[in-house]
């Protein structure tokens, strides 16, 4: 009795040949699926090859001569060509290179990772900047294509306007403005007001430049209306 062939795409289907016709395009390539380039890549980190096996490749290229123009694209493709070269890419290279980079962003993993093997690099120690590098840079940064761009209104500049003036005492040479809060404003040393590092949105920072301020306020006070004799 002849021995029942069935089709290798695992239809169950009785077939003369190999695959009934057309059923060899249902074969997926394992090559394809994501996970399963995951699954390899992740099972050869950290495996090195035996003694065995390393014999082997070098035995099968053992006696293999390459071409002059193989070994000079080898040559070129190798990073210490390049070293103190300037190397010029085509504009079509450049823009697959930007299609292909256009929306990656790193993971806090890759970032670290990245950081901790910069440590101690020095290569671009000492590297100085083109005076036209610098004015692409700008150029590119500039007005609404920052970022940070805010209408041409600097951000210290618009807090400004938001706060009022009501003085508690006069101006004097040398004196900063300091706002005790969004209205009140007291006039004291620019060496004060510098010595003590404060913000609007910091409360404890606020509250130490505002009790300088205030023991200012009351000493120069005292010393404009009462004398020395009834303080």
């Amino acid at each position: 009795m002849p021995k029942i062939r069935y089709c290798k795409c695992g239809c169950g289907e009785e077939s003369v040949s190999t695959f009934i016709r057309g059923h060899n395009l249902r074969i997926v390539n394992p090559m394809d699926n994501k996970a399963t380039i995951e699954k390899m890549r992740n099972s050869k980190i950290g495996v090195s090859p035996s003694k065995e096996t390393c014999e082997k490749i070098s035995k099968t290229l053992t006696g293999i001569k390459r071409s002059e123009e193989t070994c000079e694209k080898v040559s070129k493709n190798h990073a210490r060509y390049w070293k103190g070269k300037t190397r010029t890419f085509t504009e079509e290279h450049i823009e697959k290179l930007s299609k292909s980079l256009t929306g990656k962003k790193r993971s806090k993993e890759s970032i670290r990772k990245q950081s901790i093997a910069l440590q101690g690099n020095t290569c671009a120690k000492g590297h100085k900047v083109s005076k036209k590098t610098k004015q692409y840079l700008r150029e590119l940064n500039l007005g609404e294509n920052n970022p940070r761009w805010n209408g041409g209104i600097r951000a210290y500049r618009a807090r400004r306007r938001e706060l009022g003036y009501e003085p508690l005492n006069e101006w004097f040479p040398g004196c900063a403005t300091h706002h005790v809060d969004k209205e009140v404003v007291i006039h004291i040393p620019e060496e004060l007001h510098k010595s003590i590092s404060h913000s609007q949105d910091n409360k404890e920072s606020m509250k130490k430049i505002n009790d300088a301020a205030f023991a200012f306020y009351t000493e120069q006070f005292l010393e404009e209306n009462f004398p020395e004799d009834l303080r």
